[in-house]
């Protein structure tokens, strides 16, 4: 009674331990993902669909999408997660160590035997202190992570990330922070059942983003691969701890989809594909020095019925002046209720002492679908005065880009007073640099001195050189087109 998925996933696994096998007699469509030079594809359709259109309007680009010149092919970068665990002596899932007799590398490489060349990879495990349970990940893993994609973006076109489900959304969220300006394309994926156990999802997951990263068609930027679905960075939440359809976009459209076996770009998504591939620019070191430092993480606070924050250390004493206090953490992204609403009455004082102090506070919605507003008296980023607010609403990003977007912030700030530190935070976080706020759309002046002002119109004359230009994503005119 086994699916013919369940009896060619475990003949794999068994090849891995008894010799090398050729699996291509066993191919079926859904998993072959065949090649787009063998098949006019969907996703050929589409974009020739698309520039039949762009050429009937005067100006418009004939080719909507123009391929990266000589492609050096694709990294799989393991970083953990269920994708590559199996039980240990004790019966837990646990990460198997990379230079094991069965692992990852060698059983998705058994996986592949049927596909062309045009879909080969190399493979990297990352060390041991990043490829983890990505339960326990942080930001420090982020800017690792970061900077090792960093490292290697002059060799290859394309990278798929393979990572825990746990937080694969904050490290999705986080790279397209840190990278929103790259050329290559970046995918997360991971599995909720281990490619080494029958009944995993992870042969599929990895399939699927494996034809995204060597599809004919550039895709710049950092994306989520999960369940047949591709999915904008910013814009994915865990919706299911179980099922394999456990990634949603609830606020935001599908990027594309595996349609009979082939990667389709969604329509709505091709034009901000092809002014992303019009404007993006070589990978910028990533400025996450701050991040490798503990003190410098932010605190996620969700509000709940009868929340007391007497609970929280949230100040302390200052070693230099006994009558100084400071903040304990650097800022609070607080998960609020409905449109950003929480108790005032409870709360509001010891928030507003803590922005005194120079904490930074940002709030988001506990709700799947919508955003944040001030249209009720409870509202959290009203409690600091209607106008002129120090804490900052965030509309209806989701929590996973609100806390990383927080973190990023926290991660490449220079030092500056707590005035002109609030004015630069909420600057920051109010501008769109990965398409993460579309009902913002960041519009580009012409000149440098116009994009500061523009984008910072409330800081001090003096505070421009104090911030750094392309933290702010003032270099990539592409943001421009992301929309709703």
């Amino acid at each position: 009674r086994h699916s013919l998925d369940t009896v060619i996933t475990e003949l794999l696994i068994c090849s891995t331990v008894i010799q090398p096998f050729n699996f291509k007699c066993l191919c079926r469509p859904a998993l072959t993902m065949a090649s787009l030079s063998n098949s006019t594809s969907a996703q050929a359709r589409a974009v020739a669909d698309f520039s039949s259109s762009a050429c009937s309007n005067p100006g418009a680009s004939p080719n909507p999408i123009s391929p990266i010149a000589n492609p050096s092919g694709t990294l799989v970068i393991d970083a953990g997660g269920t994708f590559g665990m199996r039980k240990n002596e004790a019966g837990k899932l646990s990460v198997v160590p990379a230079d094991a007799e069965v692992n990852v590398e060698n059983t998705l490489r058994a996986l592949t035997t049927h596909l062309s060349d045009d879909d080969s990879f190399d493979y990297e495990a990352l060390n041991e202190d990043l490829r983890i349970d990505s339960s326990a990940a942080t930001p420090s893993s982020w800017a690792k992570l970061a900077l090792f994609i960093h490292s290697k973006s002059n060799d290859y076109s394309a990278f798929i990330v393979i990572h825990g489900t746990d937080t694969l959304a904050y490290t999705a969220a986080s790279l397209s922070l840190i990278l929103a300006t790259c050329r290559q394309t970046v995918i997360v994926t991971g599995a909720q059942v281990p490619l080494l156990t029958s009944h995993s999802d992870a042969p599929n997951n990895f399939l699927g983003a494996l034809s995204f990263a060597n599809a004919d068609h550039p895709l710049p930027g950092v994306f989520v691969y999960f369940s047949n679905k591709l999915m904008w960075g910013p814009w994915v939440i865990k919706v299911d701890s179980q099922r394999w359809d456990a990634f949603k976009s609830p606020r935001q459209q599908l990027v594309g989809e595996i349609i009979d076996g082939e990667p389709t770009i969604s329509k709505g998504a091709l034009p901000v594909l092809k002014a992303r591939a019009q404007t993006a620019i070589e990978m910028a070191t990533p400025r996450v020095d701050k991040l490798l430092l503990p003190d410098n993480w932010p605190m996620l606070l969700t509000l709940y019925p009868g929340i007391r924050l007497d609970c929280y250390n949230l100040t302390k004493e200052d070693p230099d002046d006994a009558t100084r206090k400071l903040a304990v953490i650097p800022a609070i992204v607080l998960v609020a209720h409905g449109t950003g609403n929480g108790p005032k009455e409870t709360l509001k004082d010891a928030i507003v002492s803590y922005l005194d102090i120079g904490g930074l506070v940002a709030v988001t919605t506990e709700c799947l679908v919508g955003a944040t507003n001030s249209k009720y008296d409870e509202c959290v980023a009203t409690w600091d005065g209607d106008t002129a607010s120090r804490i900052v609403a965030c509309g209806d990003m989701t929590l996973p880009a609100t806390f990383t977007k927080v973190a990023a912030f926290l991660g490449q700030s220079k030092s500056l007073d707590y005035r002109q530190r609030h004015a630069a935070f909420k600057a920051y976080m109010g501008s769109n640099l990965a398409g993460e706020r579309p009902e913002q759309p960041t519009t580009i002046p012409d000149t440098e001195d116009d994009q500061l002002q523009s984008v910072l119109p409330n800081l001090p004359d003096d505070s421009e050189e104090l911030l750094y230009k392309t933290s702010l994503g003032l270099d990539n005119p592409s943001l421009r087109y992301f929309r709703q």
